[in-house]
């Protein structure tokens, strides 16, 4: 199953929001039905660069679709997504 992990040291304005965001834009990134991505997020206590300011995390799993033609797209909107929901 295609999993997103989304650490971050701060809450997101709104949770559900960004995660169904989220899930769409890994259905997307990795051609696959909706119906079969999972997403989490997850607060943590996090230090990036010595402080503590806001920061985040991304782990993407897919057995298939990703690499070198298909990650920089999706990693770009799901960093645009944590700075919309996030403020990071």
């Amino acid at each position: 199953m295609p999993t997103l992990l989304i650490k971050t040291n701060v809450e997101p304005g709104d949770k559900e929001a960004m995660m169904k965001e989220a899930s769409k834009a890994m259905a997307a990134g990795i051609r696959k039905p909706e119906n079969f991505v999972m997403v989490e997020h997850q607060k943590s206590d996090m230090i990036f660069a010595g402080t503590a300011d806001p920061c985040g995390f991304l782990y993407i799993t897919s057995l298939g679709n990703l690499g070198p033609e298909v990650n920089p797209g999706m990693a770009k909107e799901l960093c645009a997504l944590l700075e919309r929901h996030c403020g990071m």
